[in-house]
């Protein structure tokens, strides 16, 4: 009876300590989540603010070029289109919708990837509307890092990203693809993380994954005309 006791006890101990660990494991999770999310959203605002500033810059910019112009200084006029032309170039707009964490996110990692010669196109819906923000930015900012990455890793002579983001009555759809050498699906098909941080194994995906999961929808990965494709789907 003392041994069944005994047993009986260092059971209930190894439960409640396994749960204890989980606890404290998801914690340590959701404080690297929160961190991640708090830069990306930083760093998205900047790049989104430069983007403004530019926009609102090019009136001013049309304005010398065209007195140059008129004046007949062409050489003078050519020299400041070339000293803008880079700044100009670091940050285009790709989506401007009414949701300014989509368009923070999308069009900083859009830029990125048309810095490195990437074919970029983008098709989207204007309102987001029964999709929490930090969601949006969850979401959009790991499908398109993987993609982005994906890209850059290519030997393709023609390496693009194509994203379009439709909606219904019921749901949103996001539909993301990127340029490949070989089958992802082949060679991995579990996606596990090709990171050299153990940390972030496989940690973006499941982030997607989630998402999906809470909005009821569905998150499905496939491959067609050697493009990898990631598709999601939420429900508003």
């Amino acid at each position: 009876m003392g041994i069944i006791l005994i047993n009986a006890v260092v059971y209930y101990l190894v439960i409640d300590l396994g749960k204890k660990n989980a606890v404290v494991r998801e914690n340590e999770i959701l404080k690297l989540q929160h961190e991640y999310n708090r830069q990306y959203i930083a760093n998205a605002n900047t790049e989104y603010d430069l983007i403004k500033k530019l926009r609102h810059d090019f009136k001013d910019s049309y304005s010398v070029i065209y007195t140059l112009l008129s004046e007949g200084k062409i050489k003078k006029a050519m020299e400041y289109i070339e000293s803008n032309i880079d700044i100009l170039s670091q940050t285009e707009i790709f989506v401007n919708t009414n949701n300014d964490i989509v368009n923070a996110v999308v069009n900083a990692q859009l830029s990125t990837a048309k810095s490195f010669g990437i074919d970029v196109t983008c098709l989207s819906v204007m309102d987001f509307g029964g999709i929490n923000d930090l969601d949006l930015c969850r979401l959009l900012s790991n499908m398109l890092e993987n993609a982005v990455t994906a890209c850059v890793k290519s030997n393709s002579k023609r390496r693009q990203i194509y994203l379009k983001i439709t909606s219904d009555e019921r749901n949103i759809t996001f539909n993301l693809k990127n340029t490949i050498d070989s089958s992802v699906l082949a060679n991995n098909k579990h996606l596990h993380s090709t990171k050299n941080i153990s940390s972030e194994h496989g940690y973006g995906i499941k982030i997607i994954r989630d998402i999906a999961i809470k909005y009821d929808g569905r998150c499905d990965y496939y491959e067609e005309d050697e493009l990898f494709c990631c598709n999601v789907i939420l429900k508003k």
